[in-house]
Formats: C-alpha cells, structure tokens, sequence
C-alpha cells in the first residue's frame, strides 16, 4: 500500500506546476519581476531617458515584486513604499515632459534626476538589508558583497548626475550586472535551504512579463523617435536639449550651428538684421568685395557683444578662380562703441574632413589715418584646395550705453584676382549679458 502510494505520488509531482505548489518559496518567481524592474530602471539611469516609458515599466515592475515580498520583512516593505512613490513620480514627470515640454521644464531635470537616483539608491539599499535579514532568518551567514556593490552602484549613479563620462557609465553597468546576479545567487541559496514565509502567492504567469516588457520597450522606443529624435543623445544624464535645433528652427543655417560650441551658443542673443551691399569695388581693383554691415539699433545700446557667424561652400566659385582667397573683418566707427577687442574662429577642409583649424584673437591696433578712431582688422587666406568654411567672429564692446548707439560692424569677403560669390550662409546675434574671454578658446 505505501509503495502504491509513493509511486503515485512520484507520477502526479511531475504534472504540478511550480506555482501550483502552495508550499514552495515563490523568491525565485518573483526575482523576475525584480531582475527585469532593475534592468528597465538602469537602462534609463545609465543611458539617459530614451522616454520615460522605461522608467514607468522598471518602477511598475518593482511595485509587483515587492508588494508580495512586503511581508517578509520591514526592509522590504519600505523598498515597496520607495518603489511606489518613484512610479507616481515618474509618471508625474512622464506626463509633464510629453505635454509642456519646453526648456524652463528642462532646466529643472537636473533636480528631477537627482531625485530619481537618491530613490534608487535608498531602494538598493532596502533590498540588501531586507536579503541579508533573509540569510539569517534561513541559517546562512549574512553577506557584505551586495550591500558594498549597491553602495558603490548609488555613489556612482550621484557622481553620473552631476557630470558623468563613457568610463563611468561602463563601470556602473559592471555593477549593475553584478547586482542582478548577486540578488539572483541570494534567492538560489534561500530556496536550497528549504526557508519559506508567508507571502501571497503569484497572480501572473512570467511570460506575461516580458511580454508587457516589450511592448512597452517597442512602444518606447517609437515614442522617442517621433518625440525626441530632433535632441541629440548625449552621456550626460537628462541632457536632452539640442541648443543648435533652437537655433535652426530661429532660422539659423545648420552649417553655422555646427562651429559653435554649446558654451558659446548659450550666449547668443538676439538675431539683428544684417545688410548686404554687394556694390563696392576694392581700390586696387584685384578683386571683388562683398560686405555685410550690422547695425545696432539705439533701442538695443545696452547689449555688449556682437557675434557674426558665416558659412562660404567653394562648390559655388567660378572655376576659374585658382589663386587663394582671403576673407578680412573691418570694424569701424570705434569711437562710439569704445571696441576693446575681438575673437575669431575659421576651420576649413575638404568633404568631412577637416584640413586645417585656426584660433585666434587680435586686439585693436590701427589708427584711422582719418582721425576718426582706432579700428580692427583680421585677414586670412583661404586655400583654394579646401571646399568649405565656417567660421565665427565676437566683438566686444569695452563701453555700452549712450556713446554706443550707432555701432555698425562691416565684414568683407574679397577673392583676389577675381573674387566669388556672397557668404552661403550668415547670422548674426547681440548680447550683454557676459564678457567674451571665458567664452571662446584661443
């Protein structure tokens, strides 16, 4: 009769499923809720938010996994609270980023960001202590490895808010690897010791999770394609905002955008017309000149600094120009705006490649042989093997106010022995806000 019964109990074990057993430790189904909240959150903490739906799905995925484990443990419980307060704040922000998105709400993603991380810091936390207290409840001794890994792992995610690198990052991702693994190992060792609490048992089959998983990472990834796909993807966290695509939509060509750097773009200020006379002929007769004059108006005196950007594509010169071009900034009437000196940038090459780059400053040294006052003067030859240029000139204006209402700015461009068309593209912009010598590397 035992035997009978032995054997019947051997060929119906092999029909149950694990979840229908209501005496198993459920850890290890519910480690994939973990494991996959965990990978959803780092994706948008490491990488930088592809769109919030990440974020959303790793925060929903922990509330699952821990609102079971909640009564295993007081440090499970409160990782369950956290978890739940970061879904709220996620989805808070979610709404906000894809509804209002403007730059005033971008300003303010460096304190959302640290928000988010010191979340996920505390989180880590719980879940090794709340581990920890279940080795010993199980008989095994208590391991040091997970909470000094999850230590390092939120010290890092701080340090990755504030100003991260690609070293960085590579060494958070080792530790977040490592984490999964570890918790997983954790849960292992407490089922092979047959320890079990009172927990509700799973409501959801996993497949179910990954599928939700990606749906929502495929939906996600649409998502940032038709929202965010004009934003360029940098490693520095929450940083979004393109400021060259503010520029090109202000109507700024695309090939001045790409000369300036992000400091020096933050300091333009507000386009101002630029008037182009094409009519006046260099005395030497060596060649033609085309000048662009910027005139500020007495309304906008106050603002100290004048930027000038320009772009030229030789694919537009007339073949027959052979000889070096050259391309000359003159600033006059320096007696109203009391200039106190100028910066400059020219880079030029051929295709995508840049054959040569030139940095440069140069301070006002010429008197007016006309007794007017003292003016700039830049020249610089271009060689006629490249086929492109871009480049940037700042005056600064060392006086602003009453005696700087007719400050004008002329630029030529003259070809020697023939000289070509206009500038392909041109900007310029006003501002007062800083001086020009921390802005721009010489």
């Amino acid at each position: 009769m035992d035997e009978q019964f032995d054997r019947l109990i051997e060929n119906e074990l092999h029909s149950l499923s694990y979840e229908s057993i209501p005496d198993a430790n459920p850890y290890e189904h519910y480690m994939n809720y973990l494991i996959a909240g965990l990978f959803m959150i780092m994706i948008n903490i490491n990488i930088g938010p592809l769109s919030y739906i990440e974020a959303v799905a790793g925060w929903l995925c922990m509330v699952l996994a821990l609102r079971p484990l909640r009564h295993a443990g007081k440090w499970f419980s409160d990782a369950w609270l956290i978890s739940c307060i970061e879904l709220v704040y996620f989805l808070i922000n979610a709404l906000i980023a894809n509804t209002i998105y403007r730059e005033e709400i971008m300003e303010k993603m460096l304190a959302f960001a640290l928000v988010a991380a010191v979340f996920e810091v505390m989180m880590i936390f719980f879940l090794g202590k709340g581990f920890n207290d279940l080795r010993k409840q199980s008989g095994l001794e208590e391991s040091k490895t997970f909470f000094y890994a999850a230590l390092w792992y939120g010290v890092l995610i701080l340090l990755a808010v504030m100003n991260t690198s690609g070293m960085l990052l590579l060494v958070m991702i080792g530790l977040a690897i490592y984490l999964i693994i570890s918790a997983k190992r954790i849960v292992q060792s407490i089922s092979d010791s047959c320890f079990n609490v009172v927990m509700e048992q799973p409501k959801f089959d996993n497949k179910w999770i990954f599928i939700v998983l990606g749906t929502l990472f495929a939906i996600s990834l649409a998502v940032t394609r038709l929202l965010f796909s004009q934003y360029k993807m940098d490693w520095q966290l929450y940083q979004l905002n393109q400021p060259q695509q503010q520029l090109i939509e202000k109507g700024l060509p695309e090939e001045l955008t790409e000369i300036l750097d992000p400091e020096i773009i933050n300091q333009l200020g507000i386009p101002v017309e630029v008037k182009k006379d094409i009519s006046m002929q260099m005395d030497d007769q060596k060649g033609t000149c085309t000048k662009y004059i910027i005139t500020v108006n007495p309304t906008r005196a106050e603002m100290k600094n004048v930027y000038f950007l320009f772009y030229i594509d030789w694919k537009e010169m007339p073949e027959h120009i052979t000889s070096d071009a050259m391309i000359m900034f003159y600033n006059a009437n320096a007696v109203k705006t009391g200039i106190d000196s100028y910066q400059s940038r020219i880079i030029y090459g051929k295709g995508d490649i840049v054959e040569y780059a030139d940095s440069f400053i140069k301070y006002p040294s010429v008197e007016s042989t006309r007794g007017m006052s003292p003016f700039c003067i830049f020249e610089h030859s271009l060689p006629r093997k490249a086929d492109w240029c871009r480049g940037y000139i700042i005056v600064n204006r060392k006086e602003y106010g009453e005696n700087a209402s007719s400050y004008v700015y002329m630029n030529y461009i003259r070809g020697i022995h023939g000289g070509y068309p206009f500038l392909s593209g041109y900007q310029a912009y006003l501002n007062g806000q800083n001086d020009l010598y921390d802005i721009i590397p010489v």
